[in-house]
């Protein structure tokens, strides 16, 4: 249920990569053994790998994607496995990045916002960001003018990381200028799934609170409440 690579697919990448390696391995065996032969071996892999390495080649010619360092990578690049990604800069994974999050409107890369979450809480000062692209389902972002104290853009601050539901509500994002998507409105998706037969009934005495936030602090309100003895309904 969490966004990103599920475990069967990451198993069948790893024993692909293991035969990849292994086809490898035994060329170089058979390459020494005929050292001095007039026809040498020829290095034979998987057919499945190299139309994907093709078809790989292919997408960067097209200038789709976009390598970075994530907040979580080393100081050199290459340095941390998993930790610099492949961005998808494409207006379809945009497009579906933003509404899996539930924005109304669609940022693509290049675009500017201006930022009034972190983490689902309120900054004291907003923060500007510069749009990247889409991976694993996520929006990907770099900050570019970071206002509150103590602050580095080089340390973090200024490498990509993704947002989460908890900071876009209650119009956290506001784009700064005209957004190359202007005018194209998203669907909001129905992400909310009962799968009780019945339905879900409230059963607090005081009926269930319906707040404008996904995180419960100061500054979320309350907007309405759903009283006692209501079904929802599948």
């Amino acid at each position: 249920t969490s966004h990103g690579v599920d475990g069967v697919n990451m198993l069948q990448n790893v024993l692909a990569i293991d035969e990849v390696l292994t086809c490898y391995e035994n060329s170089k065996c058979v390459s020494q053994v005929d050292a001095n032969d007039d026809n040498p071996s020829v290095l034979n892999f998987p057919d499945r790998f190299v139309e994907e390495s093709f078809k790989e080649f292919e997408r960067w010619s097209d200038g789709r994607w976009l390598r970075t360092a994530t907040r979580g990578s080393g100081p050199q690049s290459l340095s941390s496995c998993g930790l610099e990604i492949d961005i998808d800069t494409s207006p379809l994974a945009c497009a579906a990045a933003c509404a899996s999050l539930g924005l109304k409107f669609a940022l693509l890369p290049g675009d500017r916002v201006n930022v009034k979450r972190s983490a689902g809480r309120l900054l004291e000062l907003p923060e500007d960001a510069e749009v990247l692209g889409a991976y694993q389902g996520r929006l990907w972002y770099k900050i570019i003018s970071q206002k509150s104290e103590g602050g580095s853009l080089s340390e973090g601050g200024g490498r990509a990381w993704f947002w989460d539901e908890s900071e876009v509500v209650d119009n956290s994002l506001q784009v700064l200028g005209e957004s190359k998507a202007q005018g194209i409105d998203l669907p909001l998706l129905d992400k909310f799934k009962c799968c009780a037969a019945g339905g879900l009934r409230i059963v607090y005495s005081g009926g269930a609170v319906v707040r404008s936030d996904l995180e419960i602090f100061d500054g979320s309100e309350n907007i309405g409440t759903i009283p006692d003895g209501t079904i929802i309904p599948q």
